[in-house]
């Protein structure tokens, strides 16, 4: 349906550089990345210097696993004088998991990211979401870093920074539920959970205006909780409903492909497991820790060579971890 839409609004719009990007970030969604590549530079051969189609470039670069080169390309584009402060602060902030931001924390080089976030705070622009994204990118950030109380704190009262509390809420749900299900706080967890329920009581996964995305936060949550309870059957019941919209998904669509494979593993069924992370690889090549959980599962497959290239992967691009 996604490519469909795409191809439907190059269709009509054929000398709209938006068009044929948002075909180009439907085609990574498909891992069709050569087409994706195609579909970027005929949006730049429109306008030259369209920023969404030198981001989905790097965007492909990061889908094929070179995390280095997309870190690098962003950088770049984001240091152009010329660049406006609403497009920086999307970059720096917004794009493939929290922008530049996301992808340094990726790396594990969080301070850096920490400093990022920092930058974007100052910029202009990007209205309530110069304070909201930032927030909510240290939440994310601090996940990493493993320091989940500071992430708590960090989110509690991001409601405060936007004339719309529901967004926030919702943003703030996933960091919340991720950090508690971390400390062992799970009944804390379930009621967050419960409190988004009602939020998202009222969206239609079909919702035109994009708002689709957030129906499914609820039960990717309600399985990170029940895989913290050992419950992978739960895990399989809340997710399996609802793969078929992990490629064209929100950031935190990631943990569907994650926790799916660790339900698996907890089965003993290595190879499912194996799926799951290869496929969450063929989207998101650049996501270094699936490369690490991978070499973990060969390993116990005992499968030698095939977990020294993934550990290798993913040293690679911690080469420059910072924490």
């Amino acid at each position: 349906n996604s490519l469909r839409a795409s191809q439907e609004l190059v269709s009509r719009f054929p000398e709209d550089p938006t068009s044929w990007s948002q075909l180009g970030r439907t085609k990574i969604f498909l891992s069709s990345f050569d087409s994706a590549d195609s579909a970027f530079y005929e949006a730049l051969r429109r306008n030259p210097d369209f920023p969404g189609a030198k981001i989905g470039l790097l965007g492909c670069r990061y889908a094929r696993g070179d995390l280095s080169g997309a870190i690098d390309g962003l950088r770049n584009l984001l240091d152009q004088p010329d660049l406006n402060d609403l497009a920086r602060f999307e970059g720096l902030i917004i794009w493939n998991n929290l922008g530049l931001a996301g992808l340094l924390a990726e790396a594990g080089r969080c301070r850096e990211a920490i400093s990022v976030l920092e930058s974007a705070e100052h910029l202009t622009g990007g209205g309530a979401e110069n304070k909201l994204k930032p927030n909510m990118g240290r939440g994310h950030v601090l996940l990493r870093m493993e320091k989940y109380a500071e992430a708590l704190d960090q989110v509690q009262d991001l409601t405060n920074y936007t004339p719309e509390p529901s967004l926030s809420i919702r943003e703030a749900s996933f960091v919340q539920v991720k950090a508690l299900v971390a400390l062992g706080r799970l009944a804390e967890a379930d009621s967050i959970i419960a409190g988004l329920k009602g939020i998202n009581s009222g969206v239609s996964d079909k919702d035109e205006m994009g708002w689709g995305k957030w129906a499914y936060l609820t039960p990717i949550l309600m399985a990170e909780v029940s895989l913290a309870r050992d419950d992978p059957a739960a895990v399989f019941a809340y997710l399996e409903p609802i793969l078929g919209w992990r490629r064209v998904a929100h950031w935190w669509a990631i943990d569907m492909w994650m926790n799916m494979a660790a339900a698996h593993r907890m089965e003993g069924d290595h190879a499912k497991a194996e799926f799951e992370l290869m496929d969450l690889l063929s989207v998101h090549g650049g996501h270094a820790l699936a490369h690490l959980q991978l070499g973990s599962l060969y390993e116990e497959m005992n499968r030698a060579d095939e977990a020294i290239k993934s550990y290798e992967k993913f040293l690679d691009m911690w080469s420059e971890a910072d924490d």
